[in-house]
């Protein structure tokens, strides 16, 4: 068993992120006519990169609408060893909460929920939607879907894809990498992610890379999942 992580007190963001707002339906992604033009393709700078060791190996660039068809075709699902459970003690002057790494009795596969009714709004509004390709074929391996919150200046990351052969090679790095730039550059300090519990591969990936535990959900996904949500500060 994992070592705990406990949070003794909640800030005003990890409160707020209780009742963090659903995005509601969109239409087909086929079917939707497209008001808004695309946003400008371009490469990101190997500086981005430097945490990546193969990044001749990828290009990065924002997402066309062409794109986004690809993007849900990736095969997103996971297999882990362990899940994570969420003790919470709320009292009358205080909320503890304990959050642990449980091992299963056997390997499971996940499913994880592709973003097929919210991945065109989330172009449409001008979110940051930045795709990993292969040079020479220009198959896409993952993408990153970022939403701004100006007024609490945070960038949430609806989205973390890549596929599942493509994994272990510095494609989620190097998108997270990217996603970071951008906010920064669009003044957001911090960056938020909803987790499925049940994600403990995706959740060890953002502690590697100086996630903390914030805050959770009990009700957040349709299915009625646990969600916990981990935030990182932007230097």
């Amino acid at each position: 068993m994992a070592k705990g992580v406990e949070l003794e007190q909640m800030d005003l963001l990890a409160l707020y992120v209780l009742y963090a707002p659903r995005f509601v339906h969109s239409s087909n992604l086929r079917a939707s006519v497209i008001q808004s033009p695309p946003p400008k393709c371009c490469l990101f700078p190997h500086a981005v990169l430097e945490s990546v060791q193969d990044i001749h190996t990828m290009n990065l660039r924002h997402a066309t609408l062409a794109d986004l068809d690809h993007c849900l075709e990736l095969d997103a699902s996971f297999d882990t060893e362990r899940v994570w459970q969420l003790d919470l003690r709320p009292g009358r002057d205080a909320i503890s909460s304990q959050l642990r790494a449980t091992g299963l009795p056997r390997q499971l596969r996940v499913d994880y929920p592709l973003p097929h009714d919210t991945l065109l709004m989330h172009w449409q509004r001008g979110y940051c939607i930045i795709v990993a390709e292969i040079p020479d074929t220009g198959q896409l391996t993952g993408f990153v879907d970022v939403g701004p919150e100006p007024d609490l200046q945070v960038g949430w990351i609806w989205n973390l894809v890549v596929d599942r052969s493509q994994r272990r090679q510095g494609v989620g790095t190097a998108l997270l990498a990217a996603a970071a730039s951008w906010c920064k550059d669009h003044q957001l300090r911090r960056l938020m992610v909803p987790l499925q519990i049940q994600n403990d591969p995706g959740i060890r990936f953002c502690q590697r890379q100086s996630f903390t535990f914030c805050g959770f959900n009990d009700r957040y996904y349709q299915s009625g999942a646990v969600a916990i949500f981990l935030c990182r500060h932007l230097r």
